[in-house]
C-alpha cells in the first residue's frame, strides 16, 4: 500500500464513526449523482470507491462542523 493510500484509509477511519454518518451518506449521495450508479458487481466499484474517499477528504466542499 502507498503511503497515500494509507493516510487516505487513516482519514476515512476516522470519518467511519457515528457523529459524520450523516456526512458520508450526504457525500455519497452527491458523489454519485455525477458519477453514476454504484454497483458493487461492477468492474470499476473499487476504482469509484477510491474516488469517492479522494473527493470526499480532499475535494468536497466542508460542512460548518469542520
Amino acid at each position: 500500500m502507498s503511503p497515500v493510500e494509507e493516510v487516505v484509509d487513516y482519514l476515512m477511519e476516522k470519518f467511519a464513526v457515528a457523529e459524520y454518518i450523516s456526512d458520508i451518506e450526504q457525500g455519497k449521495a452527491a458523489f454519485f449523482e455525477r458519477a453514476g450508479i454504484l454497483d458493487e458487481e461492477s468492474q470499476d466499484y473499487e476504482m469509484k470507491m477510491i474516488q469517492f474517499a479522494h473527493w470526499f477528504l480532499f475535494s468536497r466542499p466542508l460542512n460548518e462542523k469542520m
